[in-house]
């Protein structure tokens, strides 16, 4: 399991044992780890940071050798890499692009709109599920966009079961789109009436 462990001053990802053994830190020079996600064959990580003064971009980190590569420019984030983990997706400016991690190259997908973040790809390759956000109207709504057409269709969408809650972070969706889990919190608060002071 990867994850990153954050101070006042610095992060960075840390391999965590899912049974006995110790933790393993990754050493990623002076970059500050933000994210990081498994590539399909557990042996390399794609992850977003930055170096002091820097924009952030993304880079891929090989636990065979400890090599870091960067595969996006300064200031473009990628995320989601694709089961066969030769590409990533860059969202911009409500469009989504394939990105090459070999050349660098992008290919346009399609529009996706504002406020959109992707969750996943689905098991076989073919679809991307994304997050639409509705802050007003306190809605996410889960779409699936087909790679090779750019076709965008909605999926599911989410609706809290209390509405004085938030959305809580990007929901969590099976590769085939049939489960999904999400989180969200409540921020109550009493106001009380206080009446005689002098």
């Amino acid at each position: 399991m990867a994850c990153l462990r954050r101070d006042r001053e610095s992060s960075r990802i840390v391999l965590l044992p899912t049974g006995a053994g110790e933790e393993k830190p990754l050493h990623t020079g002076s970059i500050q780890a933000e994210t990081a996600e498994w590539f399909s064959d557990s042996q390399h990580l794609l992850f977003t940071g930055n170096e002091a003064g820097q924009p952030l971009r993304t880079y891929t980190y090989d636990l065979g050798n400890n090599q870091i590569k960067p595969v996006t420019p300064p200031g473009v984030r990628a995320t989601a890499v694709s089961p066969n983990g030769q590409s990533a997706i860059v969202v911009h400016d409500g469009h989504a692009s394939l990105l090459s991690l070999a050349s660098g190259n992008e290919a346009p997908l399609g529009a996706v709109g504002a406020n959109v973040s992707v969750i996943r790809w689905s098991g076989d390759g073919a679809h991307l599920f994304l997050q639409r956000s509705d802050a007003k109207q306190k809605t996410e709504t889960i779409l699936r966009m087909d790679v090779p057409s750019g076709h965008m269709e909605i999926w599911r969408d989410l609706k809290l079961p209390d509405r004085t809650g938030l959305f809580n972070r990007s929901a969590r969706l099976s590769a085939d789109g049939t489960s999904y889990a999400f989180t969200f919190q409540r921020d109550l608060a009493t106001l009380y009436l206080v009446s005689g002071i002098q």
